[in-house]
């Protein structure tokens, strides 16, 4: 996106004081403790009641201050990016996103917790054989995606809660699987499993 920063403001199902934003650098990562020091030190210097510096939505819009970006809801993420190596899927990475389908290289080895939780629109979801970790409520909510196929070459044990409330109905279970946690396929809309000889 050849962006300098980012946020994502955040409302936590945790109490009201735990609500507030993430930033990332112009890695696309969230930005590292030095950096959120630098930006606390900023913050502590700022005047609450005058400085802060406003302006209306459609003013910050029409001025190009804000833009949307990003309408295609079919993503392929690279390989790499400005020459490092994607492997991983940081936690909430598409939560709650519009995304359709979703396609990890055979790079990526973790996708975090509440990866695709609550994308509600996706349907298709390629994950490289080679995963080592697929976190917790990975899809959780995610009511369109009806099949996949979980890798399990590296991941003997899944974590709890993947499907919860989702409208998966088909998984296909590759090499390797030894445990399904509790609630795996709790709420979900499961038919059919199949598991490696």
């Amino acid at each position: 996106l050849q962006c300098d920063a980012g946020i994502m403001v955040t409302a936590s199902h945790n109490p009201s004081k735990y609500h507030g934003y993430k930033a990332y650098g112009p890695d696309g990562c969230q930005i590292t403790e030095n950096a959120a020091n630098a930006i606390l030190a900023c913050i502590a210097e700022t005047d609450l009641f005058t400085g802060i510096k406003t302006v209306p939505f459609a003013d910050a819009l029409a001025s190009g201050m804000v833009e949307y970006i990003g309408e295609d809801t079919d993503v392929t993420v690279p390989a790499a990016i400005e020459g490092l190596t994607v492997t991983e899927i940081g936690s909430e990475c598409f939560m709650g996103s519009a995304v359709v389908s979703v396609t990890l290289p055979d790079t990526v080895i973790v996708a975090d917790t509440n990866a695709f939780a609550e994308c509600k629109a996706l349907q298709s979801v390629t994950l490289p054989e080679n995963m080592l970790y697929l976190g917790a409520q990975a899809f959780l909510g995610c009511t369109s995606l009806k099949e996949i196929t979980l890798p399990a070459s590296g991941i003997t044990e899944f974590s709890w809660g993947m499907f919860i409330g989702a409208g998966v109905e088909t998984v296909t279970f590759r090499e390797g699987i030894e445990v399904l946690p509790a609630n795996f396929f709790l709420g979900s809309s499961l038919k059919e499993i199949t598991l490696p000889a």
